[in-house]
């Protein structure tokens, strides 16, 4: 790969770090004015770049911008932390009613 595309630095580790450990590891090893997180099973519209650095650009004081994400049929995926707090809801309750009616637990 490096050999067809020598504009790009790619770093090789000797194991699977994980896409969190990876991006990190890029951080650190960057230089360009704006960096790019993205997981490898994402699809994007055309203008997704061009739209984020323009928002970028017209707002100097942002240092970061997040996207919403979208499944195959078109809808928004919820936001991660309001699905744990859904989560944490649900245990709640679960644990509410197991102390009313008094369900052994397995």
């Amino acid at each position: 790969l490096q050999s067809r595309f020598p504009f790009v630095h790619f770093i090789a580790n000797k194991e699977n770090l994980g896409f969190a450990k990876g991006c990190n590891l890029a951080l650190v090893l960057s230089t360009g004015r704006y960096v790019l997180f993205l997981n490898p099973d994402t699809i994007i519209p055309e203008d997704c770049f061009s739209r984020c650095i323009a928002f970028m650009e017209s707002k100097p004081d942002a240092g970061a911008i997040g996207i919403r994400m979208i499944d195959g049929s078109g809808r928004f995926l919820k936001d991660p932390k309001e699905l744990f707090r859904i989560r944490l809801h649900l245990i709640q309750v679960i644990r509410v009613v197991k102390t009313i009616y008094r369900i052994p637990a397995g």
